[in-house]
């Protein structure tokens, strides 16, 4: 399916309704049953922001329903995730290495008491920039095509013209 608009972690939350259409047509033994276009629905699953400092981006959509020949079918599908990285380890490196800085310089100054001062400036000055640079949402952007698995069988209602025409290259 594509989507038509773009969801994100950051301004989405969980139950929000998305649209899209079908990429390609559905075929069942050389018949299209839903065709290219058809109109679906979908729903985030699941969503959280970016946190600052540990809380990694989460997104999480499914479908719920798909509009063929003037009917709504009820689906259930597969979801599509998306989680963010961790970054405590970067964090804690940037962090701890900024302390480290700091207390080198800080003891070069002044000393042993320079050293811890430096050190406890470093360390925040690291904390202040992990923060501010921290955030990394999800965003799946409007035009994206997305897979999805049925979890159960559709069965779909065919107009009378299309299923009284047999597929082609088969004989009844």
């Amino acid at each position: 399916m594509i989507v038509h608009q773009t969801l994100s972690s950051a301004t989405n939350t969980t139950g929000d309704i998305f649209e899209g259409s079908l990429a390609a047509p559905i075929s069942v033994h050389a018949t299209i049953v839903i065709p290219k276009g058809a109109v679906v629905t979908g729903m985030v699953a699941n969503a959280v922001p970016s946190g600052r400092l540990s809380t990694p981006a989460e997104l999480a959509v499914r479908l719920k329903s798909i509009e063929a020949n003037g009917t709504t079918y009820k689906i259930s599908s597969s979801m599509v995730a998306r989680k963010g990285e961790s970054k405590k380890g970067r964090n804690t490196a940037i962090i701890g290495g900024s302390a480290v800085g700091g207390a080198v310089i800080g003891g070069l100054l002044g000393g042993g008491k320079g050293a811890g001062i430096g050190a406890l400036a470093g360390g925040g000055g690291g904390a202040v920039g992990t923060a501010a640079t921290g955030k990394s949402d999800i965003t799946i952007a409007a035009e994206t095509r997305l897979n999805f698995t049925l979890r159960h069988h559709l069965a779909v209602t065919l107009p009378p013209s299309q299923s009284a025409i047999p597929p082609a290259g088969s004989s009844q």
